[in-house]
């Protein structure tokens, strides 16, 4: 894959340990007066038109010339990359976003959604479930719908029977999300749904995986959006050798006001490896896996500088894209910074039935 000028390191939506209870859980408190948490998330850490055009790229790689038209989004969140994939094709393109977070999902309908779920013939779908069990057990997040032009409206019935005719051409799991199942049986059965999902015309299971020195470490790093210029804080504490687990944090500052949420997401992460996925891909049924990997942009380790500057995590010093595994060995130069950190997109191939 060339190079591109907007690089991917995963974003951070986060959440702690991936639990059922989350199912029942409601609003999570917005910190300071004013400050929307997932506003400045949206602005600060994610980029979804680079996504897309990776997706794409990777779903051409490996399927084939028919183009996509149904994508999942699963650890959705507000559903940012599902909604841009619509808007990007309204006339062909459907999604579907999947979250354990009610809160967000109810956000991202109000402010993601408008046109694309509040219509009579919607293109898009937010569920509200667990990613390991089947579709069939997640809940409608309900909006707002257009009449048509009967004057009548779609039930929830209709709308989840117009959502079931649609397979998924594409289902993504990115900011490390699969690191919030903490067991092996759970990432098996996310695999397994997955894999029963993807259409039969063939399909993709794509997630973004981070590994290395630095994706163990304690680090306290400034970073920001090259999109939107947002800034955010990264933290990461406490990792554990035995169980691989590791407690992660982002600080997210209003740009008008300069105040800054603290830790306003945490998550609970288990590092899984990429053997580990590819093993449990193949056990759930995908046809080949295939890898893609980058160095880890500049880590700035231990405590914030004294002027509390930027770690110039994105100073470009490695300004490497992904480049696809293919050979058993790296140069030396390769495989001394991925020793240092690394992050990947892990694929799954579903070929045509």
């Amino acid at each position: 894959m060339g190079k591109k000028k907007q690089q991917y390191d995963g974003g951070h939506y986060s959440r702690r340990g991936y639990s059922k209870e989350d199912l029942c859980k409601g609003p999570e408190p917005q910190g300071y007066a004013g400050l929307d948490r997932h506003a400045l998330y949206e602005s600060a850490v994610q980029s979804p038109k680079g996504d897309i055009s990776y997706l794409l790229c990777f779903y051409q790689r490996y399927i084939g010339q028919q183009v996509p038209e149904h994508l999942r989004e699963d650890f959705c969140g507000t559903a940012l990359l599902a909604s841009t994939w619509c808007r990007g094709d309204l006339a062909r393109r459907t999604g579907m976003g999947l979250d354990i977070d009610r809160d967000a999902l109810m956000w991202g309908m109000q402010h993601n959604g408008e046109g694309l779920a509040d219509t009579a013939q919607p293109c898009l779908w937010l569920l509200h479930g667990d990613v390991t069990q089947p579709l069939d057990k997640a809940v409608l997040v309900n909006c707002p719908v257009r009449s048509n032009s009967n004057g009548s409206q779609p039930s929830v019935e209709q709308s989840m029977q117009d959502m079931s005719i649609h397979a998924s051409d594409i289902i993504c799991a990115f900011n490390f999300s699969v690191c919030l199942l903490h067991q092996r049986s759970e990432v098996q059965a996310y695999f397994r749904q997955s894999r029963q999902a993807l259409s039969k015309r063939g399909g993709i299971l794509v997630m973004d995986l981070l590994g290395g020195h630095a994706a163990e470490e304690s680090v306290f790093m400034h970073r920001h959006n090259d999109t939107t210029g947002a800034r955010f804080v990264w933290e990461q504490e406490g990792y554990n050798p035995v169980t691989r687990h590791i407690h992660c944090y982002i600080t997210l500052r209003d740009p008008d006001t300069q105040k800054n949420l603290r830790r306003a997401f945490h998550y609970h992460w288990r590092l899984w490896t990429i053997p580990e996925l590819h093993d449990m891909l193949m056990g759930a049924g995908f046809s080949r896996v295939n890898v893609w990997l980058r160095p880890m942009q500049g880590v700035s380790s231990g405590c914030e500088d004294e002027e509390g500057e930027e770690g110039s995590s994105d100073s470009g010093e490695h300004d490497e894209d992904f480049e696809e595994y293919s050979a058993k060995t790296f140069s030396p130069k390769t495989a001394e910074l991925l020793s240092k950190g690394w992050t990947a997109f892990v694929i799954g191939v579903a070929e045509p039935q």
